[in-house]
This record gives structure tokens, C-alpha cells and sequence, in this order.
């Protein structure tokens, strides 16, 4: 669309909207103008102020702008700029009493760093994770003889040089909205972004190798074909979370747009928020041997507790035989 157009478009909106404004606060510029100077017409600055037809002389007072340039400023402040004499709009606008809600302190880029090194481990562990199944299943690599120390060094210090390079680049070249921010055309995110990229594109290998071994034992089995693909299937949804395949599907932020940044950000937030959750479900609450401990935990406990009821209780008959009161042991004993 062409830009003036554009532009155009958006007065007209925006005269509009505070028509409708101005209506509903029983206020508005004389209809009946004295002379061809009496009033400036309705306009948008470059920031996207919308400023009302307003009397010649006034000081006219707008709310400050929600965003600019990706920061939140402080909305119960106001912007003010002069109708002219001559009734045009003074050039100049006074935005000095907007103040950005969140400043470009050093507390807030060292609070930033912090969240992207973690960002930045969780994937290492999950490439930790992707490196130990692939040497136990594909290699046929004895896990008792894999260093725990290396993985400790893959999963913490490894992303270490990765984000003090990302807070070089930053601190150069986007030292501003508290290193949060991301302009476009700016590739000094893809510094830890690349490796996190790198990480996962090896995890998809790991993955495809393990299900291709895990096809190869189960077509040499005696089972039916339609078995085999479906525990090949389930194999692969629960390695996915675990490898953080999921994350390659919305993992580049996809640009300035509203409605894509809004699910970019949903859907990222929903993977990092339940990508735990999934797994311990998987691995750990659905697993037979971790169920069958609980459940003798679960019935160890019981028998612990009906062994120490009052002694009114404990002294009736057994109910279950799996709960045995004091008397009948004292019997038991005297025989």
C-alpha cells in the first residue's frame, strides 16, 4: 500500500475515534469558526499520537503512548504539543513526561543475561539427554562407563562463553530496551540462538537413529506388524518433549507482526512451561517399575499405620489380613 495512503487512512481513523471521543465527553472545538485560523485540524505525529481538532493557542494533552519501539512506557502520563496561531501544529512535542515503565538498567540486562543462559542450558541438557540415549542404544555403549562430570560440563559450562558473547555483541550493537528487545535485520540474538539450533538439528538425529534401531529389533520379533508401528509411534511422541523436537517448530521469532508474535510467544511459553511436566509424566508416573515402587510404598505405609491405631481399635477382631491387631499378635506370641 502506498504510504501516503497509508497515512491517510490512519487520519481518518483517527478523527473517528475522537470524534466518537469528544462526543461522549460533551466537548468539542466550535462548529461555527470565527476565521480561517481559528483551529488546527485533526493529525497523527511519527509515534502515532492522534491529536483532536483543537482552538487556536491551545495546550493540548494526549495520553503517552502504550509501545514504542518494543518498550512499555507509563500510559497515565501525557504528551503535549501547541496549536499554532496561525493554526497549524507546533513541530515540536513534548514527550518528556513518558517514562518507559522499564528502564535500560544494569540490574535488568544482568537479569536478562541470567534468563537467556538458562534458556540456553535447558537445551544443552536436553542435547546431554539425546547424547546418553543414543550411546546406550545405537553404539551398545555401556552407560556405567560414561563420565557424569563430562555431562555436568556439557549441560552448565558450555552455554558460559556462549551468552558472554551474546552480552558482547549486545553491549555494542543493541545496547538498549534492556537487551530484551529484537529490531529486525538484528542478528546479535542468533549468537546463542545458533547453538541452541545446532543442539536440537543433533537431537533430531539421535532421534531418528533410535527409532530406526528400535524398528530393526521389533520387526526380528514375532509380533504383528501393526504393533510394531504402533509402540515405533509411541517411542517417538515420548522421546519428542525429551529431545526437544517440539521446539523446531516454533523456535525463530517470525518478525514484527502482532498475531504471529502472539502465538510465537504462547506457544514457547507453553512448551518451556509443561516440557517437565510431559516428561516426568512419561518417564517417571507412567513408567511399570516406578509404578509397581509406589504402589509397595503405598502398601507399606498402610501396614505401618494400621499397626499403630489406639488400642480400642486394636484390640477388635482383623478385618483384612493384611492388617493384624495387637491382640491377635499377643496370641500368637503365647502359643
Amino acid at each position: 500500500m502506498d504510504p501516503a495512503l497509508l497515512h491517510s487512512l490512519l487520519e481518518a481513523n483517527c478523527s473517528l475515534a475522537l470524534a466518537e471521543e469528544l462526543l461522549l465527553d460533551g466537548w468539542g472545538p466550535p462548529l461555527d469558526p470565527e476565521g480561517p485560523y481559528s483551529y488546527c485540524n485533526t493529525t497523527l505525529d511519527q509515534i502515532g499520537t492522534c491529536w483532536p481538532r483543537s482552538a487556536t493557542g491551545a495546550l493540548v494533552e494526549r495520553p503517552c503512548p502504550e509501545y514504542f519501539n518494543g518498550v512499555k512506557y507509563n500510559t497515565t502520563r501525557n504528551a503535549y504539543r501547541e496549536c499554532l496561531e496561525n493554526g497549524t501544529w507546533a513541530s515540536k512535542i513534548n514527550y518528556s513526561q513518558c517514562e518507559p515503565i522499564l528502564d535500560d538498567k544494569v540490574w535488568c540486562r544482568c537479569i536478562t543475561t541470567i534468563f537467556n543462559y538458562f534458556v540456553v542450558t535447558n537445551f544443552f541438557w536436553m542435547f546431554v539427554e539425546g547424547c546418553y540415549l543414543h550411546t546406550a542404544i545405537v553404539m551398545t555403549y555401556s552407560t556405567e562407563r560414561l563420565r557424569k562430570w563430562l555431562f555436568l560440563f556439557i549441560g552448565w559450562c558450555i552455554p558460559c562463553p556462549i551468552i558472554v558473547a551474546w552480552a558482547i555483541g549486545k553491549f555494542h550493537y543493541e545496547n538498549e530496551q534492556c537487551w530484551f528487545g529484537k529490531e529486525p535485520g538484528d542478528l546479535v540474538d542468533y549468537i546463542y540462538q545458533g547453538p541452541i539450533i545446532l543442539v536440537l538439528l543433533i537431537n533430531f538425529v539421535f532421534l531418528f537413529n533410535i527409532v530406526r534401531i528400535l524398528m530393526t529389533k521389533l520387526r526380528a520379533s514375532t509380533t504383528s506388524e501393526t504393533i510394531q508401528y504402533r509402540k515405533a509411534v509411541k517411542a517417538t511422541l515420548v522421546l519428542l518433549p525429551l529431545l526437544g523436537i517440539t521446539y523446531m517448530l516454533f523456535f525463530i521469532n517470525p518478525g514484527e507482526d502482532n498475531l504471529s508474535q502472539i502465538v510465537f510467544i504462547y506457544f514457547n511459553s507453553f512448551l518451556q512451561s509443561f516440557q517437565g511436566f510431559f516428561v516426568s509424566v512419561f518417564y517417571c508416573f507412567f513408567n511399570g517399575e516406578v509404578r509397581s515402587a509406589m504402589r509397595k510404598r503405598w502398601h507399606r505405609w498402610q501396614d505401618h499405620h494400621s499397626l499403630r491405631v489406639p488400642v480400642a481399635r486394636a484390640m477388635s477382631i482383623p478385618t483384612s489380613p493384611t492388617r493384624i491387631s495387637f491382640h491377635s499378635i499377643k496370641q500368637t506370641a503365647t502359643v
